[in-house]
């Protein structure tokens, strides 16, 4: 089974994208993304071996502005859609007190 995580961050710094895994400690250095991988599952087995390994990641995007988060989001997306991965969902999360813009992200990849 391939590291999945290695993967993601691999695919998110190569675009220059701060990628952290979890989330970030501090909310300092922004804009950043987190992620972990949310499952992993049996996508398709022959003669009692997985042959294909179903795999979702969670990323959240977080920035100083809206402008700001959506182009990470945009750049996080098209670096992960260059991997192979599909993106499943994403929605906007209202900001806390400390005014961090927040979208939380899913994508989903078939693994060989």
């Amino acid at each position: 089974m391939k590291d999945i995580d290695r993967e993601v961050e691999t695919l998110l710094r190569g675009s220059g994208i701060r990628a952290v895994y979890s989330s970030p400690a501090e909310k300092t250095e922004l804009p950043a993304v987190s992620y972990y991988m949310l499952s992993e599952s049996c996508g398709f087995s022959c003669d009692n071996e997985e042959a294909v390994t179903e795999v979702r990641v969670q990323a959240d995007i977080w920035a100083r502005s809206g402008a700001e988060c959506h182009a990470t989001y945009e750049a996080a997306a098209s670096s992960m859609a260059a991997g192979g991965f599909v993106r499943e969902f994403a929605m906007d999360v209202p900001k806390d007190a400390d005014g961090v813009y927040h979208r939380t992200v899913r994508f989903a990849k078939s693994v060989v």
